[in-house]
């Protein structure tokens, strides 16, 4: 399963076209997942995207591993926004990457620790995600 996060580098992004896309993918995401996912028994994800503001950039770029909770079997994965694409009309597309990298990166640390991360159900809400964030396209 997924839940969303961000980190931004900039208090300009209060009322950004950015924060709003984000925005509306978390909401998405957390009134269509099951509300025990983190309760360990699945393996589950946490995209948090890095968004690039006033305060720097991200200091790398695609995705990277972050803090893994044996407890609850919840892992972080940082997704990189750089200014280019927070600039860019179109969020949809890297928003939807993003969380669909995130999903691929999740899938092969579990299975590197035998573990079976929910790949088909995670992807069915980034599907969902997709057709939300129509107005941001």
């Amino acid at each position: 399963m997924i839940a969303t996060g961000e980190h931004y580098r900039g208090p300009e992004h209060r009322n950004s076209r950015i924060r709003a896309a984000l925005d509306k993918a978390s909401a998405t995401i957390n009134q269509l997942r099951p509300r025990n996912y983190a309760d360990g028994t699945t393996p589950w994800v946490n995209p948090i995207f890095i968004i690039a503001g006033s305060l720097g950039e991200p200091d790398f770029e695609g995705t990277r591993l972050g803090h893994f909770g044996k407890k609850d079997k919840g892992l972080v994965v940082e997704i990189s926004m750089p200014q280019a694409i927070i600039n860019a009309r179109d969020l949809r597309a890297p928003i939807v990457k993003g969380l669909r990298m995130a999903n691929a990166a999740a899938f092969h640390f579990f299975h590197d620790k035998g573990m079976d991360f929910p790949l088909r159900e995670a992807e069915e809400l980034v599907s969902r995600v997709e057709g939300q964030l129509a107005e941001f396209a």
